[in-house]
């Protein structure tokens, strides 16, 4: 395995990707869409203005990473090894899947997360602050002490989903509504 610790890879792609271990090293202005990132490790990374669309990451672990103005659309989250600490701020994550995954202690920050599958994922104590979920998929998941005050765009469905000490505000908590076929004036 490659390791790397405290480096910068500003328009920079390190060689290899796969099977490489990452400490404290900082990624700016970059394109590794459709890399292979399998089998490596990123500790106290931070991404910024990195394209990381369609990324293989299988078996890969993200630990205390931030993803500041980047573009992760099309990834598939829940082949990961081990994700903690995650702090996504103004990123794209369209068509993820985040299936079965533990998210707890995210942080999604201004981000668009659409037509994204969350389903059967713990996002215990996340927070989606201004962040639109618009077509995303929650389904058996575990939003308890989310704070979703300034999301928008959601549809849960409180009968399949842990929704308790979650933070909702108006108007868009009335969507919680829609899934009991009821009439609002």
């Amino acid at each position: 395995m490659n390791y790397y610790e405290a480096q910068d890879f500003i328009h920079k792609t390190p060689t290899p990707l796969k099977r490489s271990e990452f400490l404290e090293c900082h990624f700016k202005d970059n394109d590794f869409s459709n890399l292979d990132l399998s089998y490596s490790k990123f500790i106290e990374c931070t991404f910024e203005d990195t394209n990381l669309s369609n990324i293989t990451i299988n078996s890969t672990t993200f630990r205390d990473v931030s993803f500041t103005n980047c573009k992760l659309l099309g990834l598939n989250w829940s082949g990961t090894l081990s994700l903690s600490e995650l702090k996504f701020v103004n990123c794209l994550l369209n068509f993820c899947v985040f299936q079965d995954v533990n998210l707890q202690h995210t942080t999604f920050d201004r981000c668009q997360i659409h037509e994204t599958d969350f389903s059967q994922s713990n996002l215990k104590h996340s927070l989606f602050n201004e962040t639109s979920l618009k077509g995303s998929l929650f389904n058996q998941s575990d939003l308890r002490h989310c704070d979703l005050k300034s999301a928008t765009n959601y549809f849960i469905d409180p009968n399949y989903n842990k929704i308790s000490k979650a933070k909702f505000s108006t108007p868009e908590v009335i969507t919680l509504l829609s899934a009991f076929d009821i009439e609002i004036d």
